[in-house]
C-alpha cells in the first residue's frame, strides 16, 4: 500500500482561473519542497497502525483521511463521501474568499486609474 496523499489544489475545479488557481496554492497548500515527506508518512503510519484492528460492524475497516494534514479518521464508507464533500466546500469557501479581493483589488486599480485620468484632463484644460 502507498503513501499517496491528497493535495487541497487537487480539489480545484478545471473552470477556475490560473490566476485564482495560483493564488490559492500560494495562499493555502503548503510548498512541495517544505514537506518533509519522512515526517508525514510516519505520521500517518502511526495514525493506520492505532487503527489496523478497528473494522465496523458492517466491516469497513477504519481509516484515516489522505488528504494532507488531516487528522480525521473515517469509520464508515459513507462518512468518506461525507468527509471528502467537507474539504470541497472548505476549497469553495476559500476560492470565494479569493475571488472576491481579486474583484476588490481590480476595482481599485480602476478608480485609481480613473484619478489619474480625471487629473490630467484638469492640466490640460
Amino acid at each position: 500500500k502507498r503513501f499517496r496523499p491528497i493535495f487541497l489544489e487537487q480539489f480545484l475545479q478545471p473552470s477556475i482561473s490560473p490566476t485564482i488557481r495560483s493564488a490559492f496554492i500560494h495562499r493555502y497548500c503548503p510548498q512541495q519542497h517544505e514537506l518533509s515527506w519522512l515526517d508525514l508518512f510516519r505520521d500517518k503510519r502511526n495514525r493506520e497502525r492505532t487503527l489496523r484492528s478497528k473494522v465496523s460492524k458492517d466491516g469497513w475497516k477504519h481509516q484515516g483521511c489522505n488528504v494532507l494534514n488531516c487528522r480525521v479518521i473515517i469509520r464508515k464508507k459513507e462518512d468518506m463521501e461525507k468527509h471528502t464533500q467537507v474539504h470541497q466546500r472548505d476549497v469553495m469557501k476559500k476560492i470565494d474568499i479569493i475571488q472576491r479581493a481579486e474583484e476588490r483589488r481590480r476595482l481599485q486599480k480602476l478608480k485609481k486609474q480613473s484619478r489619474k485620468d480625471e487629473t490630467k484632463k484638469q492640466k490640460i484644460s
